[in-house]
């Protein structure tokens, strides 16, 4: 029988870090390994192999094994319900002064409803505190591997803590395994730069000091909150502040120098937004030599969530052989808010076409948003969980083994919305033509549409919309897009009135030239399947039959009754939720990466 916590003064054995990692780690295949569930919570994790209990959500095996294997995970079925939390603690722990440790997991959350996943790090008394990392929404169906560097510079002990939060509805499941912990900082995974590092935070990069002034370290708790690293406000990234006595002037980071790469890697890094005509954004490729050729440049917007951007790199010349990167920015003429940069990382492969995504491997440079919707758009293969709707296969493969992405209409409340954004596309003369693949068939479907968003004024334009029952295939759409502002693209999916309404999408494609929106306009198809307001059209047609037959039978023995009774006297009836009490810690150090 499992362990249970209660409070976490009872645990007697202190674990110390030098030579005794093994007993913090665990790859659940026996046990929880020392783990222990909390009292103080709504529910538990439980340790599980196979797939989950919910269909479409949840892993198909442990990341250990694999089939066979197990896993910890949380079951968002009833009674539990939106906001509900499940704790899983570690044994307390013991970090000397000045020491430094890796703590790695891996992690998986794949479903139309996840909630959240958050780790802390606590002692026996107080408050949770803030979370050293958290991932909220669908991230792929996947195990995807997180790693945070923790470093004390008090001696004291501690205890690690998962914290998943239920999503409010059934398709949340969030699945653990493979905790393990060493000794020194996280290796670096395809990073030039998180801004984590204790040290500088600038990777081995530097400040221009040629430059009119300087970019700024933020610990997180800045401007909106969050780094992009790990989502808290224990993370850092660089930004540039607005201000008066920096509008119109220039500032510059240079990263270290990358080295003889393999093959021409892809350049990806996320910037943020939060105010007005804050500035413009340069990226430069500098050679060995100091020549500067620039590779990217957008002046953004007001933006809350972190966007990514990205740029194939040509190393291939012997002057590229050795380069860096520099990020610029020229200051516009607002004067509140900020610009920020994180996670810089050079991929050894090529970048995904702008705006352009077949779902095979990943959202590409799509992504979901978590601030103003509900829904999220899912990557799925062969059919959805809900019968008598959504496609069977993918477009790009025509078979069950490709993917594609959805919206799940079941268990969600009709008019949610589910919103998925591109990378913000720069100005050029010329217009482009976003071609695409949907695929909405149910009884019950409700309406998908594509917005135009302007970055400088963040002005809104709808472009397409089709709605209601399309028949059961895959049907082409494109609409033509004006490219002389920066912008971004938005396809928005609103959930109908019942669950058989998913609307699914597939190979998306910006090509060059302006093109004439395929369908103008579209009337929804008559639909044969069941919706949750009714039957289907046999039942109805039957139904209709019936209830027919039965009124003309009431009607011929009323004619009976009123002959036979016309000359008697006949009466006419008339019938009338909670946290674990544990301090916050000011003198942590953490730092986080994640694999792709």
């Amino acid at each position: 029988m499992e362990k249970r916590f209660t409070k976490l003064a009872l645990l007697m054995c202190i674990l110390h870090f030098s030579g005794v990692y093994g007993q913090l780690e665990c790859d659940f295949e026996d046990d929880l390994c020392g783990w222990l569930q909390s009292l103080d919570d709504e529910f538990d994790w439980s340790r599980h192999q196979g797939f989950t209990k919910t269909p479409h959500t949840g892993p198909s095996g442990d990341h250990t094994i694999g089939d066979g294997g197990y896993y910890v995970y949380i079951e968002n079925n009833n009674p539990q319900a939106q906001g509900d939390t499940a704790d899983l603690i570690s044994p307390p722990f013991h970090l000397d002064i000045n020491s430094t440790v890796c703590f790695s997991f891996w992690y998986h959350m794949h479903g139309a409803h996840i909630g959240e996943l958050a780790v802390h790090l606590a002692e026996r008394e107080g408050s949770l505190g803030n979370p050293l990392w958290i991932r909220q929404g669908t991230q792929g169906y996947q195990w995807k591997m997180a790693q945070i560097t923790i470093k004390r510079t008090i001696p004291q002990t501690r205890h690690l803590i998962f914290r998943g939060t239920h999503g409010g509805r059934i398709q949340g499941d969030i699945a653990l395994d493979d905790l393990t912990f060493t000794e020194g900082a996280c290796p670096p995974q395809d990073m030039v730069c998180d801004f984590e590092d204790t040290a500088s935070h600038l990777c081995g990069g530097r400040q221009d000091s040629n430059e009119d002034f300087e970019w700024s370290i933020s610990g997180g708790s800045f401007g909106s909150g969050v780094d992009h690293t790990y989502k808290t406000t224990a993370g850092y990234f660089l930004y540039v502040q607005a201000a008066d006595t920096n509008t119109q002037k220039t500032t510059r980071f240079i990263t270290s120098m990358a080295n003889n790469m393999t093959s021409d890697p892809c350049l990806e890094f996320f910037f943020k937004v939060t105010g007005q005509n804050i500035g413009t954004l340069n990226v430069y490729m500098a050679s060995g030599t100091g020549q500067e050729t620039i590779i990217w440049s957008r002046t953004p917007q007001l933006n809350e969530d972190w966007m990514i951007a990205q740029v194939n790199l040509n190393t291939t010349t012997t002057t590229l052989a050795n380069f860096q990167l520099v990020f610029e920015v020229v200051r516009g003429t607002g004067n509140a808010g900020f610009l920020g940069i994180d996670d810089i990382r050079l991929l050894e492969k090529k970048c995904s076409s702008l705006a352009s995504c077949t779902f095979e491997d990943g959202l590409c440079t799509w992504e979901n948003t978590y601030r103003w919707d509900v829904l999220d758009w899912v990557q799925k293969q062969g059919g959805t969980s809900t019968s008598k709707t959504g496609p069977s296969f993918d477009h790009t493969t025509g078979t069950s083994n490709g993917t594609y992405i959805y919206i799940e209409a079941s268990n969600s409340l009709r008019n949610s919305t589910g919103a998925l954004y591109s990378e913000i596309l720069p100005r050029q003369n010329n217009d482009s033509c976003l071609e695409f693949w949907y695929h909405m068939f149910g009884g019950a479907i409700g309406e998908l549409q594509i917005d135009h968003v302007t970055q400088t004024n963040l002005a809104v334009t709808r472009l397409w919309t089709v709605r209601g029952n399309q028949g059961n295939e895959w049907n082409y759409g494109r609409v033509g897009i004006k490219r002389n502002k920066d912008c971004q693209i938005v396809f928005i999916a609103i959930r109908g009135t019942g669950p058989s309404g998913d609307i699914a999408l597939d190979d998306i494609q910006l090509t060059q030239g302006y093109c004439e929106g395929i369908p103008a306009f579209v009337e929804p198809t008559a639909s044969p399947i069941t919706d949750d307001q009714g039957s289907n059209v046999v039942g109805i047609v039957i139904g209709s039959l019936v209830g027919v037959a039965a009124i003309v039978a009431v009607i011929i023995a009323g004619v009976f009754l009123f002959i036979k009774y016309r000359n008697t006297n006949y009466n006419i009836f008339k019938h009338e939720d909670k946290t674990i009490s544990v301090k916050n810690l000011p003198d942590l150090e953490v730092t986080a990466t994640e694999s792709k």
